[in-house]
């Protein structure tokens, strides 16, 4: 899916999803025509920006610090010179050349607009050859959540294949002792929508215009076998079709089963539907958590409760500003900060009632209550552990520090999809605020300019060369990870890490052996579309094996500053 919209506005509709991909490009067997179009591509943009800097320089003219449009500057000369009354000749002369001058400008900057055109088009499918279209993925199928507001709606667009049935009416009732034959038409496929138990037909338009951000795409091979629904009954064995038939029954009759129980008031769920079609349920008469129906009446139940809503709201203000290191220390700062409200004040209100009072949390982690929001965040907290152990290396050794940067990023990635997955989104409604990815792109993004550096380094001698390359190789591989799930030929850092490289490849004085020449080819071909892998790879390390220094008495929370505060400085990153 291509997008042209910010990152974090995921309900634009400025996006655009492709029916049909082709990933010719990611075969190997393509890799040294793939490369060739890539280089070829990179030129073309070159002669873009020439032709862009020589329009800037026909329409603008720079006095200073200061801009002119020279056809306005042109115009009003001209007006000007139209106002003198005594036209002479050097007068006459003078208007000629001008506008003589204004309309050649005019033509070249026309010439360049269309020769930038054109190679803007051959830039952009550059691609697109049918050479190129021989792998066809078709879309099958899209994932869609909205999460606006108190909205949380899940849905999707399916392609659904379907075999009509036609009636013979030819009258060959052979075998048929109603007098009619069906037979099935061609295969025909429709786009459905699935929302919960609603079920509509759309058109392929619909799907490829949802305003909302699809999360998901599936695309199916163009050479995948297809087989009808009556050849798949056909292979199907005969207890797994009695099997399937019994499910079928069973679900049935509960779904019938539930139906009742909301339409009687009377079943397992003992809810009535008041008049506005609403269930309502008997309320419990202690609504205070904790509290008995007594201590509300009291007085000094009373100014409790208030002391507690005081504390919650200290920690809502605390948490609306409060560093990385604070939510590593304190459990309540990060309920606040993702949104959490109803875990927070059960924590409060049995564990840590007065801010003036030391938080228990060994028993609040015996809390059954609390006990799945303690395993959430404890993988924070390891998430958290990784950063840190990456700051520690910062400078020492700049491949340890990247990989613990990796591995943060991955452990990062797995979490928040079990989060999304399997946990409720009320739980976790500020999910999107929460993590490290921002500090382990920028301190990536510098530990792959050092590290790529240092290669290109050791790459431009021949004693190490090999080896140097295949550093390379792995750097760039670990680009993607670190920049995902931006596309690291959009970045910036990106063009500085692989220019270098242009270089070695261009270079006339540097001689490349058969194999070095294959891995720079990778490396390239790496950094433009991420399509080789890297046999620099080393196993997983645990935290003690990859630990970046020894342990002290700080707190996390301070040691996560602390650690900050140094790499920043020893990489020279500028805040």
């Amino acid at each position: 899916m291509e997008s042209s919209r910010e990152p974090e506005d995921r309900y634009s509709s400025l996006y655009r999803i492709d029916p049909v991909i082709y990933l010719d490009r990611y075969l190997t067997e393509n890799k040294h025509e793939v490369l060739s179009a890539y280089q070829q591509s990179d030129q073309w943009r070159k002669e873009m920006n020439q032709l862009q800097q020589q329009q800037r320089e026909l329409k603008e003219i720079v006095v200073g610090e200061t801009v002119y449009e020279t056809q306005l500057l042109l115009d009003h000369t001209l007006k000007y010179l139209e106002t003198i009354s005594e036209q002479s000749e050097a007068c006459l002369t003078t208007k000629t050349v001008l506008q003589t001058t204004r309309e050649s400008m005019e033509q070249q900057i026309q010439a360049l607009q269309e020769k930038e055109q054109i190679t803007h088009q051959q830039c952009s499918r550059f691609l697109e050859s049918s050479e190129m279209q021989k792998a066809g993925y078709t879309l099958h199928a899209t994932l869609h959540r909205n999460e606006h507001r108190d909205v949380d709606e899940t849905w999707a667009y399916v392609l659904v294949t379907t075999e009509d049935t036609t009636e013979d009416t030819s009258g060959n009732t052979a075998g048929n002792t109603a007098g009619n034959t069906f037979y099935p038409s061609e295969p025909t496929s429709c786009w459905f929508r699935f929302c919960d138990t609603l079920v509509e037909p759309v058109t392929l338009d619909t799907v490829l215009n949802e305003s909302c951000r699809p999360h998901a795409l599936f695309y199916v091979a163009q050479t995948c076998p297809t087989f009808s629904k009556r050849e798949c009954l056909a292979a199907m064995p005969k207890d797994l079709k009695d099997f399937i038939h019994k499910d079928n029954i069973i679900f049935k009759e509960e779904l019938e089963t539930t139906t009742s129980w909301y339409k009687t008031g009377h079943g397992p769920m003992t809810s009535t539907l008041s008049e506005d079609g609403f269930s309502s349920m008997e309320a419990s008469v202690d609504t205070a958590v904790g509290l008995t129906g007594h201590c509300q009446s009291s007085l000094n139940a009373k100014m409790e409760l208030d002391m507690i809503e005081e504390h919650i709201n200290a920690i809502v203000r605390e948490a609306k500003e409060a560093p990385m290191s604070l939510l590593l220390n304190n459990v309540g700062i990060f309920l606040a900060h993702i949104g959490n409200m109803a875990l927070l004040r059960h924590l409060v209100s049995f564990h840590w009632k007065m801010s003036s009072l030391p938080f228990n949390e060994k028993q609040a982690r015996q809390d059954v209550s609390l006990q799945w929001i303690f395993s959430e965040y404890d993988a924070f907290v390891t998430i958290a552990q990784w950063v840190i152990v990456a700051f520690s290396w910062c400078g020492k050794d700049n491949t340890k520090a990247l990989k613990a940067f990796v591995r943060a990023k991955i452990l990062e990635e797995n979490w928040k999809t079990h989060l999304l997955m399997d946990v409720e989104s009320m739980d976790f409604p500020h999910l999107e605020s929460l993590g490290f990815n921002p500090i382990v792109r920028q301190f990536g993004k510098a530990l792959l300019l050092e590290l790529n550096k240092a290669a290109y380094k050791k790459a431009s001698e021949d004693r190490d060369r090999t080896k140097a390359m295949k550093e390379a190789l792995w750097i760039a591989s670990q680009a993607h990870k670190i920049m995902r799930p931006s596309k690291v030929s959009e970045e910036e850092t990106c063009n500085a890490l692989v220019e270098v490289w242009y270089g070695l490849f261009s270079s006339q004085s540097t001689v490349l052996l058969p194999d070095q020449q294959e891995i720079l080819n990778d490396v390239i071909t790496t950094y433009l579309d991420g399509q080789a892998g890297s046999d620099f790879e080393t196993s997983e390390e645990s935290m003690e094996q990859a630990g970046g220094g020894e342990n002290n008495k700080m707190s996390l929370g301070e040691m996560y500053d602390e650690g900050y505060k140094i790499a920043t400085f020893l990489l020279n990153i500028k805040l």
